[in-house]
């Protein structure tokens, strides 16, 4: 099924896996991806996630006593990171001796700041700052390279698209979302309307727009692309959370239910990395809400944190939660072990016997025998 078709989206659930299924990792499964009854792409994105819809509390807690408003790691590597703050500064650090090593000089208060996940042809770094305006500093340069100026009032949040390194999107206090081709010295090419009208005037061939659609009926907190860059999610004071066609501009009208904020500033949410189906991470209030992309189910929450939660981030390499929020805590989620303690008779005799120098099974972790390496060797 292709992600942009949304005709099959009850066959989500119709799916020989669950994301509620805790019996991935058993024999049964493994042994039909090894003679090729199932594909090991599905298998694993199908594992991928159970995991990212099971996180529970971990016992690794941070506690943050001075407020950085947003923080980025250099996309390309790990040898720099930036940080912003309402003191009208952008720093940019080297984690190795954890010290600023250049910082852009902002004439207005700093709200948010974002740099590409996939630029090749230029290094900016777009900010959003209380004057209407997104700023476009190089970090080749060191300087401010031009301002995209359409929104009335203050700019909350920007995103560069990861399909194209040309396209940002920005989300303001007037209820707006825009797309901008930072190519182009004229305004934005795209506004998303929340009424689905996508007049005529709206395309990206056009030089105005006589009215600006509204994407929200409030000020728009958060935005997020999916990994892939098909869909963009967006997120209001008010609290609805909406689902566009980053391509069109499209309003998918996926109901996620209630969720709610305390927050007037950023949040920042989270999309899983290569599952299916695609899981997001909200924070709603002292909790954050796990729902799935396409169908808007909710799957799990995650409860752990005192006040308002700030932001979340997911880790697609170890599928770890990261969350931060007004308490001052930072919280480590971990998604649950596979259990194989539901495996049927015939599934255990089928299990291999440990022999030679392999670890007894008796003696191995919880959730490891039925996939325990049957190879290791203790000999080296």
């Amino acid at each position: 099924m292709l992600r942009e078709d949304f005709s099959n989206i009850p066959e989500l659930h119709l799916c020989e896996f669950k994301s509620s299924d805790a019996n991935l990792g058993t024999v049964k499964y493994l042994e039909k991806v090894r003679l090729g009854q199932l594909s090991s792409r599905r298998y694993t994105s199908h594992l991928k996630t159970y995991l990212a819809a099971s996180h529970v509390l971990s016992d690794v807690t941070l506690n943050q006593k001075e407020q950085v408003d947003c923080v980025q790691w250099y996309p390309a590597d790990t040898g720099l990171f930036s940080t912003s703050s309402k003191d009208k500064l952008v720093k940019i650090w080297d984690p190795n001796h954890m010290k600023p090593v250049d910082q852009f000089n902002i004439d207005c208060y700093v709200l948010h700041h974002h740099m590409s996940p996939v630029a090749s042809k230029h290094s900016l770094l777009s900010v959003a700052g209380d004057s209407g305006e997104v700023i476009l500093c190089d970090l080749r340069s060191g300087s401010s390279t031009h301002r995209l100026q359409g929104h009335n009032g203050p700019v909350q949040i920007t995103q560069w698209s990861p399909r194209n390194q040309h396209i940002l999107v920005s989300g303001g206090n007037d209820h707006t979302v825009r797309m901008w081709d930072v190519r182009s010295s004229r305004a934005f090419f795209m506004a998303l309307d929340m009424e689905n009208s996508l007049p005529e005037t709206n395309s990206r061939y056009k030089k105005k727009i006589k009215k600006i659609p509204k994407a929200h009926k409030s000020r728009v907190t958060s935005l997020c692309f999916t990994y892939d860059g098909l869909w963009l999610l967006s997120f209001s004071y008010y609290g609805d959370l909406r689902l566009w066609n980053s391509n069109t501009g499209e309003y998918m009208n996926v109901d996620y239910g209630e969720t709610y904020t305390e927050l007037k500033r950023t949040m920042r949410m989270a999309v899983s990395h290569c599952t299916y189906p695609d899981l997001v991470f909200v924070p709603s209030k002292s909790k954050i809400l796990v729902y799935e992309l396409l169908s808007g189910k909710l799957v799990n929450v995650l409860e752990g944190h005192f006040s308002a939660v700030l932001g979340v981030v997911y880790n697609p390499g170890s599928q770890n939660l990261y969350s931060f929020g007004y308490d001052r805590n930072f919280i480590t989620w971990i998604p649950k072990k596979l259990l194989t303690s539901d495996l049927s008779n015939e599934e255990e005799e089928e299990t291999p016997s440990c022999t030679g120098h392999t670890a007894s099974c008796s003696t191995l972790p919880a959730g490891r025998q039925a996939t325990q390496d049957a190879w290791s060797s203790d000999e080296d």
